[in-house]
C-alpha cells in the first residue's frame, strides 16, 4: 500500500510539473522576430529543451533520463541537456535520490561535457519556481555547487525572466536588481541571451534597456552568446556580428559571449564545432577556432567567475587582434 501511494504521488507530481509542449511558440508570439527561419530555429531548439526536461521528469531514474542524450543530434544536444538539468530540481519533489546536495555531482557524472548548460538549467528552474526571489539560488544551491559556476544559475534565472516574463510585463526587469550584487552581471547576461530572441528585429529597444555601461556590456555579452551558440552552424553570421562592433568595448562584450558559446560547444562536441567552423574563410576560421582553448585556459587560472570573464575578455581580444 505504501508503494502504491508513493507511485500515485509520483504520477501526480509528474503531471503537475509538466510544461506545455507549445510553451516556446506561445512565448514567441510576443517577440519582435519577423524572419520565419528564425522562428523555425527557435522552435527547433525549444523542442529539444522541453524534450530533455520531460524525458528526465518521466524517467525511472536520473541515469535513465540522461541516457536519452545519446540519440539527440549534435546541434540540439546542448539544449536537451539543459532541459534535462532543469528537471533535476523538479524530480526532487518525488525522487529522494535527487536534492541540491547532489546536483553538482550528478551533472559532473552524466553530462560533464555540458556542465555549463547544466548549471544554467538549474537556474532556469529557479526562474519558474522563484521568479520574484533570485536570492533563493544563493540560499538553496550555493552550499552544494562549485562557486566558479554558480553564477551560471543566475544566468539561467535571468534568461527565464527575459524570455517568458518580460515580453508581457516589461516592469519585471526591475527584479534583476534583487539578485545578489556578486551575481547581478550574470543575471543581466542571461537576460541579454533571452533578448537575442525577444528583440531580434528591434535594435533600438535593445539599446535603450541598459541604464549604465555595465548593464550594456552584460546585455551585449549575453546576446552575442545566444547568437554564437544557436548559429554555430552559420559561423559567417558570428564573424559578421563581431566585425560590426562599433567600438572596442562593444567588441569585447561580443567576444566574451562568443568565446563562452563556442567553448560550451567545444566541450560538448569538439568534432561538431570543428565541422561547423571548417567552411569559414580565414582569418575568422582561425580566430574563432582559437577561442575555446583561450577560454579554457582562462578558466583554469581563474579564482572566480568574474575573474574568468575578465581573463577571457582580455585574452580573446588579444587573439582577434593578432
Amino acid at each position: 500500500m505504501i508503494r502504491a501511494v508513493g507511485g500515485i504521488r509520483r504520477r501526480i507530481a509528474r503531471i503537475l510539473l509538466r510544461q506545455p509542449t507549445d510553451a516556446i511558440e506561445r512565448a514567441a508570439r510576443r517577440f519582435s522576430m519577423g524572419d520565419p527561419n528564425d522562428r523555425a530555429r527557435l522552435s527547433r531548439l525549444g523542442s529539444a529543451f522541453l524534450s530533455g526536461y520531460h524525458t528526465m521528469l518521466d524517467a525511472d531514474s536520473v541515469e535513465a533520463g540522461f541516457s536519452g542524450l545519446t540519440g539527440i543530434p549534435a546541434y540540439e544536444r546542448p539544449f536537451w541537456a539543459e532541459g534535462a538539468a532543469m528537471a533535476l530540481p523538479a524530480r526532487s519533489y518525488f525522487d529522494r535520490s535527487v536534492s541540491p546536495v547532489v546536483f553538482g555531482a550528478t551533472l559532473d557524472r552524466y553530462v560533464s561535457g555540458f556542465l555549463y548548460l547544466g548549471y544554467v538549467g538549474l537556474g532556469f528552474w529557479f526562474g519558474f519556481r522563484h521568479p520574484r526571489a533570485p536570492s533563493r539560488i544563493k540560499r538553496d544551491l550555493a552550499p552544494w555547487l562549485d562557486p566558479l559556476y554558480l553564477p551560471l544559475c543566475y544566468d539561467g534565472w535571468g534568461f527565464k525572466l527575459g524570455f517568458f516574463d518580460w515580453p508581457a510585463r516589461p516592469g519585471v526587469v526591475r527584479r534583476l536588481d534583487r539578485c545578489p550584487q556578486e551575481y547581478r552581471s550574470a543575471a543581466w547576461q542571461g537576460f541579454g541571451r533571452a533578448l537575442y530572441f525577444v528583440l531580434r528585429d528591434d535594435e533600438a529597444r535593445f539599446a535603450a534597456l541598459a541604464t549604465d555601461d555595465q548593464q550594456a556590456y552584460d546585455l551585449e555579452s549575453g546576446r552575442s552568446l545566444a547568437l554564437a551558440f544557436t548559429r554555430v552552424d552559420q559561423p559567417d553570421a558570428i564573424a559578421r556580428h563581431l566585425d560590426a562592433a562599433e567600438d572596442e568595448r562593444r567588441l569585447e562584450a561580443r567576444l566574451v559571449g562568443t568565446a563562452w558559446a563556442l567553448t560550451a560547444r567545444y566541450r560538448g562536441d569538439r568534432d561538431y564545432l570543428e565541422e561547423c567552423l571548417g567552411g569559414l574563410a580565414e582569418p575568422w576560421r582561425a580566430r574563432l577556432s582559437s577561442l575555446p582553448e583561450t577560454t579554457l585556459a582562462a578558466e583554469r587560472r581563474a579564482v572566480s567567475y568574474s575573474d574568468w570573464r575578465e581573463r577571457t575578455a582580455r585574452d580573446a581580444v588579444a587573439r582577434i587582434r593578432r
